[in-house]
């Protein structure tokens, strides 16, 4: 989602109490590939049904953008998905930071402004108050940016590999229905004496 460049050591956890243990954060989004699920942590441990809110362990805010990848439903009523601001010692909120969405069945990438608050600790915090099918929202590791361009980037790039998929998936597909049709064609010609088939 972010390669080499996204945050590494992130780690989430419930913050409001819970009948799971952490280790069910990831991947706790309905997202597929699962390779690609496995790379969020979200608010859906067993189906939608959870309501709480889940907070990334701090990390510092060392560029002047933070491209959060995320999905689910963080702009419905009830839920959200926002950058929290922390004091220097990294206990106190100072701020928060909203997404603005849409809300997404898939994956989508926000770009954050973080320029004013560069050395700033900071976490993320997902926020799930619904238990109906929108009521999940998903992230995964961050990517520290120069610039916001970074999120249409990676959006298109996603976008591209999704396709090529189709693609790869389309001309297997044409490529099965030719052989079955050759297949089809040789067995049903007539026989000519005297002819091999």
């Amino acid at each position: 989602l972010g390669g080499k460049q996204a945050l590494t050591g992130l780690t989430f956890h419930f913050a409001t109490p819970s009948t799971f243990g952490p280790e069910r954060l990831q991947g706790a989004a309905p997202l597929s590939p699962v390779e690609l699920r496995n790379q969020f942590f979200g608010t859906a441990p067993a189906g939608p049904g959870f309501t709480g809110t889940v907070l990334s362990s701090n990390f510092v805010l060392s560029k002047p953008w933070l491209i959060v990848p995320y999905g689910g439903y963080p702009v419905s009523d009830g839920n959200g998905l926002r950058v929290q601001l922390l004091d220097d010692s990294g206990t106190n909120l100072v701020g928060e930071i909203g997404c603005p969405g849409p809300n997404l069945n898939g994956i989508g990438y926000w770009a954050v402004d973080t320029k004013a608050y560069l050395g700033r600790p900071a976490r993320l915090v997902l926020y799930d108050g619904r238990s109906e099918t929108e009521g999940w929202v998903a992230a995964a590791p961050p990517i520290p940016a120069d610039n916001a361009e970074l999120a249409t980037t990676l959006e298109q790039r996603l976008q591209n590999e999704n396709h090529a998929g189709l693609h790869a998936s389309l001309a297997a597909l044409a490529l099965a229905g030719l052989a079955g049709w050759f297949v089809a064609w040789r067995a049903g010609r007539p026989q000519i004496a005297g002819q091999n088939r």
